[in-house]
């Protein structure tokens, strides 16, 4: 499981040329985030979009798509997206904290976990609509999401890769931070204890063992070492050690970097403004 920071600003990229489902792992399968997971709540997530403002981007594109697939012939059907439900996109990001998480898929979480219902109704939803698109319809589909995505990014540009280097520079700094490694030394401690030997938690999680061979099941060891892994979490309290150290960090970069992060944030707030503008004046 290792780490990847990828922004949520837009799901455009569902669209056209999206070939496969997230996982198939069925909807009920997945279970809802723990109060813990919840409050992972970083002051980076101020600068991209939530999962229910990038809905609204994508209904607002589907508006746009619907325009111009239609002045090429084409029928184009809407995908109405839900508005303002709860983000889960935290809930990986320190490894397993959730016990019922462990217990039924290790470390083969699916990447659905960490998407609502909505969300993925959203996608089914997608998924189908493109199925059904001959190839005329699917090529006239790329140059009308290109047009829109053009439309709804206008006067609403920022580079995100900084974004992605302070978020990856902050989550590894906040390892090395004293608290930090104190509560990672705790918990491998625990691990010992319970006669697993690994470090830190992101060994665990990368342990070759688990990845030797092409399955999306956890074995029955891999599902004993990530039930472990978690009560170590809790017993030590890494998570909120490791959060609040992490949290502090990303306080300090935006204050030493108020200049881009005033930028990002109007950019979304403007690509925001304009998906809304095009759902009131469909």
């Amino acid at each position: 499981m290792s780490r990847r920071f990828l922004p949520l600003a837009s799901i455009l990229f569902l669209v056209v040329g999206c070939s496969e489902t997230p996982t198939g792992i069925n909807s009920v399968e997945i279970p809802a985030p723990t109060t813990e997971a919840l409050r992972l709540v970083f002051p980076f997530d101020s600068y991209v979009l939530s999962d229910s403002e990038t809905h609204v981007t994508y209904e607002a594109g589907d508006v746009l798509m619907r325009s111009c697939m239609r002045q090429q012939g084409h029928d184009w059907k809407i995908v109405r997206t839900p508005k303002g439900f709860t983000d889960w996109r935290n809930r990986l990001h320190y490894g397993l904290i959730e016990p019922s998480v462990a217990a039924r898929f290790g470390y083969h979480v699916p990447s659905d976990l960490q998407a609502p219902p909505e969300v993925r109704e959203v996608l089914a939803k997608i998924k189908t609509r493109q199925a059904a698109l001959t190839k005329d319809e699917a090529q006239a589909a790329q140059k009308c999401r290109k047009a829109a995505d053009g439309q709804l990014t206008r006067n609403a540009k920022a580079p995100f890769a900084p974004f992605n280097d302070f978020k990856s520079k902050t989550y590894d700094e906040a390892q090395r931070e004293p608290a930090v490694r104190r509560a990672m030394a705790a918990w491998s401690a625990c691990m010992r204890d319970k006669n697993f030997s690994y470090p830190t938690p992101i060994a665990a999680g990368e342990d070759s063992a688990w990845w030797a061979k092409d399955t999306r099941e956890a074995s029955a060891k891999e599902i004993v070492t990530a039930k472990a892994d978690v009560a170590c979490k809790k017993k030590t309290g890494l998570v909120s050690r490791w959060f609040d150290t992490e949290r502090s960090l990303e306080q300090e970069t935006i204050r030493s970097n108020q200049e881009y992060f005033t930028k990002l944030k109007a950019a979304n707030d403007r690509y925001l403004e304009n998906a809304r503008r095009v759902l009131r004046e469909q």
